[in-house]
């Protein structure tokens, strides 16, 4: 009897996953959000490859792996992007009043957040891509005019865009933990952003040693697993954790997140 229901725990899972990729892609946000990373990804791109000049010596040399850097530089935005989306799947139920039909649908709760994680992982790796692509059609838009070398930009793009996926996708299941245990989408949103842009900075600066262990630093971390120094070879910065161990602790973040939600979920009364 236990083996037959272990047996059907993944099909239970597919469906509700299903179901979640469903909403994914008919809601008006997650396009929204994509559009928004592929904006910034080409605005940027255009106005760093066909700006201003660079004669002031404040920018790195036009062609360079660290031009090419700048110019790429709006895809690190696409991991708050994902960690939006990863809040969105899960306050998005409570915000529109459909978490009491998605759980008597399925009363699992556990299989409900299985198929939310994989579906938030999805969109984060989604939204990556897309702003990659984005950045490599402006990249090649450079090039093509005659503004650095095919092989350094397409370096650089492999650099930067290896790390901004894992910490996308790892931000993602973040703003997942975060949506399970704080049902009110705007409050999770807003402590989310308090969190990485203001308490993180503020421990980072004040007390290096335990702020590396942070989540804005554990993605800065990361995001450096690929960074180029010109020679094909990676920089490790110092102060922070090593790439593995910086997405070691993204990823702890978002599994105790969702552990607790999943125990303050199961339960909670969703009327």
């Amino acid at each position: 009897m236990a083996a037959g229901r272990s047996a059907r725990r993944p099909a239970r899972v597919a469906r509700a996953l299903s179901a979640e990729v469903c909403k994914l892609v008919t809601v008006w946000s997650t396009p929204v959000i994509v559009a928004i990373g592929i904006v910034l990804a080409v605005g940027l791109g255009l106005l760093v490859g066909f700006g201003p000049s660079q004669s002031s010596g404040v920018l790195p040399a036009v062609g360079s792996s660290g031009w090419f850097g700048d110019i790429f530089s709006a895809m690190d935005v696409t991991s708050y992007l994902g960690l939006v989306l990863g809040i969105v799947v899960m306050t998005g139920e409570y915000r529109h009043q459909t978490a009491t039909g998605l759980f008597l649908a399925e009363p699992r709760r556990v299989t409900v957040l299985s198929a939310k994680a994989l579906a938030a992982a999805g969109a984060g790796l989604v939204v990556s891509v897309a702003v990659g692509l984005a950045d490599l059609v402006t990249g090649a838009a450079v090039v093509a005019a005659g503004h650095g070398l095919l092989r350094t930009m397409l370096d650089q793009l492999g650099h930067v865009f290896v790390g901004d996926l894992a910490v996308t996708v790892l931000f993602a299941l973040l703003g997942l933990g975060v949506g399970t245990v704080l049902r009110n989408q705007v409050a999770a949103i807003a402590v989310c952003f308090g969190v990485l842009l203001v308490l993180d900075t503020v421990v980072e600066a004040n007390v290096p040693s335990v702020g590396k262990w942070l989540p804005s630093a554990a993605a800065a971390a990361v995001e450096n697993v690929g960074v180029s120094v010109g020679n094909g070879a990676t920089a490790h910065l110092a102060g922070l954790l090593s790439p593995w161990a910086g997405a070691v602790v993204l990823l702890g973040y978002g599994a105790v997140l969702l552990l607790v939600g999943a125990f303050t979920t199961l339960r909670a009364d969703v009327t």
